[in-house]
């Protein structure tokens, strides 16, 4: 996007290949696990190495929900299942416990190559339940035990966490190879809390609330070029549409200003060709290249607002003070009936 111009999947492919944009090409799709079912994927490249990349997913095949990572070192070609993250955690009073679910996959690496992975785990009762950070000293085939970033451990009624997500700063700044994290903390409504870790994911900061308001759910943080901290996520106003919100950090996490409007979601419910519910929880990425777009923001969501459910893309270029209007993403007719929905949006590093 170094012109600023939003392209399509086959644009970009046409303009790699030398094809016409209405060829698409596609490759051999490669199995990345040896059991299943799995979902929740989730995928990082080792930006040292291109051939290195890490995976991870929600494991169902087990008697009961693991999070099993996935490590390549041919560039996709050939993968290694190794085995699920541990499933046990200490609470506050040093009490082992351990759970029977973990879910919510994401990834990130340091700039030191240690990968991580956050997970949260749950008992089915949801008494016992918490967000964790894994580590990886050996490109990711085998993690540590999870270090608490909050747990609830025989507590009554607590609160319970939710869609978390994990960042690495590798900008080379004051802040770097700080961890942030963000998730859901569900009781009385739903608020965004962060904290951050600067000790390579042996401890975390007590979690802050980010979100000026409840209803709130799917957050991303996102480190900016100067090592500013990013997140996004979706507010579920009472009066008026749902909107996607993003909240700025200066000083490394430690503190946040206000919510940031980026733009007002369409909502969808159930898929008409799966029997599932669909979501608009937003992706963003920051621009960290040295060319003329470095600092640009993109956000991508799933929205219903042409008849059906398609994929739109707002920019800031004002370190996310202002964002553009939405531009609609996929190019098949507006109102045909085809639904596209669960985006995940980056940007080339280098080139931006």
């Amino acid at each position: 996007m170094g012109n600023g111009r939003v392209v399509t999947a086959d644009e970009l492919t046409a303009m790699l290949s030398g094809t016409p944009s209405n060829a698409l090409l596609q490759g051999t799709n490669i199995r990345v696990n040896q059991t299943g079912p799995a979902a929740e994927t989730t995928l990082i490249i080792d930006p040292r190495d291109p051939q290195h990349i890490i995976a991870a997913a929600m494991d169902s095949s087990q008697f009961a929900v693991r999070v099993t990572p996935y490590v390549s070192f041919d560039g996709g070609e050939t993968w290694e299942q190794q085995s699920p993250v541990r499933n046990f955690a200490r609470g506050p009073d040093g009490r082992s416990v351990k759970f029977q679910n973990q879910s919510d996959p994401a990834l990130t690496m340091d700039s030191e190559g240690n990968v991580y992975v956050s997970t949260i785990m749950w008992n089915t009762d949801r008494s016992d339940n918490g967000v964790f950070v894994y580590r990886s000293t050996n490109g990711g085939r085998r993690f540590s035990a999870g270090v608490p970033v909050v747990a609830h451990i025989g507590e009554s009624n607590p609160a319970f966490e939710d869609k978390e997500w994990i960042t690495a700063d590798t900008t080379g700044g004051p802040f770097n190879d700080s961890l942030y994290i963000s998730w859901t903390s569900i009781a009385d409504g739903s608020r965004i809390l962060f904290s951050r870790s600067t000790d390579r994911g042996m401890t975390f900061s007590a979690p802050q609330i980010i979100s000026d308001d409840r209803g709130v759910q799917g957050s991303m943080p996102r480190v900016g070029p100067r090592g500013e901290v990013y997140v996004i996520w979706l507010h579920f106003r009472r009066d008026r549409p749902p909107e996607i919100v993003v909240d700025l950090s200066t000083d490394g996490g430690a503190t946040f200003g206000s919510d940031i409007h980026v733009a007002d979601v369409h909502p969808f419910g159930r898929l008409r060709a799966l029997a599932r519910h669909g979501g608009s929880l937003p992706s963003l990425a920051v621009d960290r290249s040295v060319g003329s777009t470095r600092g640009n923001l993109y956000v991508v969501w799933a929205d219903r607002r042409t008849g059906d459910v398609d994929i739109l893309l707002s920019r800031s270029t004002d370190g996310g003070m202002s964002w553009s209007e939405p531009v609609r993403v996929n190019d098949d007719a507006p109102g045909n009936g085809k639904d596209q929905f669960m985006p995940f949006v980056t940007v080339d590093q280098t080139t931006g």
